[in-house]
């Protein structure tokens, strides 16, 4: 699927310099980095993630490139014991209009597709919810815990925060709604116009009608849903991000998106999209017997 469309296969060792986790270490998924000393002195980590080698492997290379990769990261779960997660994914690391957004997104979807014909790709903009946040008064530490409560749908507390923080009712609302806002991609996309209060929440909004007409000559646009519950990290991810889901099970099996904030920096690209499918998932106990 990924070559058809002219990715090629990024194939790397089990292990990276420590330095590079270390320097982007807000970039990485929660969790601990299993290092080991090798050669010369040097500190070297199991690999957490495939995204941070993938840029630095393409600084100064002529763009875009397409670039897909099947590979195992090693990860510490919150008890301290070492995970080993197979991921395949892909990224596209040059300009990410919306010719490329709605690329990687079919991507998406047909990775979905050829697991399970049941699926959902829920669909969401950093830049319309950062907008807000900023538009809302709070500062920088209530703007993280709000983000947080919009990832929960929890809009109870999300105004008890708004309140306590001392913002407008308005703009406490507006958050609040947004946190709970989700439908079918078209029809929630038509009535998303009220989370339009500023030129940035705006342009968003805009990207995402934009990509809403692309995909509709290349996906079933049935699967997609439109979701402003799902979030992310707002200094890695800067503008579209989702996440993909297959009936039996209870957690998302892809996730990914827009960001050009890392592109920049680890490659000197404008920007980057991209997405990973969790295949280990596929074989855990309740999957059911189609995925084994």
């Amino acid at each position: 699927l990924y070559e058809s469309m002219g990715y090629r296969r990024f194939k790397m060792s089990r292990f990276e310099e420590y330095a590079l986790y270390l320097e982007n270490e807000k970039f990485l998924p929660a969790g601990g980095i299993v290092t080991f000393p090798g050669k010369g002195g040097k500190l070297l980590a199991l690999k957490p993630d495939v995204t941070l080698s993938i840029l630095r492997s393409v600084s100064g290379e002529r763009l875009p490139k397409r670039i897909y990769y099947n590979e195992n990261v090693y990860r510490c779960d919150r008890s301290g014991e070492l995970r080993e997660i197979r991921q395949t994914g892909l990224e596209y690391v040059g300009e990410a209009g919306i010719e490329a957004m709605g690329e990687v997104t079919a991507l998406a979807c047909e990775s979905l597709a050829a697991l399970d014909g049941g699926y959902i790709l829920d669909l969401s903009h950093m830049g319309l919810v950062t907008a807000l946040l900023g538009e809302s008064g709070l500062g920088a530490a209530a703007q993280e815990e709000a983000l947080r409560l919009i990832g929960g749908k929890n809009s109870h507390e999300l105004r008890r925060l708004m309140r306590r923080s001392g913002a407008d009712e308005e703009k406490t609302e507006l958050l609040c709604a947004l946190a709970v806002f989700s439908g079918s991609f078209e029809e929630a996309l038509a009535g998303a116009g009220r989370f339009a209060v500023c030129p940035a929440a705006g342009a968003a909004l805009g990207e995402l009608r934009a990509l809403a007409r692309v995909l509709g000559g290349v996906a079933d646009l049935s699967h997609i849903r439109l979701d402003f519950s799902i979030v992310n990290d707002m200094s890695y991810y800067n503008g579209l991000i989702f996440r993909g889901y297959l009936p039996g099970l209870p957690e998302g099996i892809l996730a990914g998106g827009q960001y050009d904030n890392l592109a920049r920096r680890l490659s000197g690209a404008p920007g980057a999209i991209g997405f990973a499918v969790y295949a280990d998932m596929l074989e855990k106990p309740g999957a059911g017997r189609e995925y084994l």
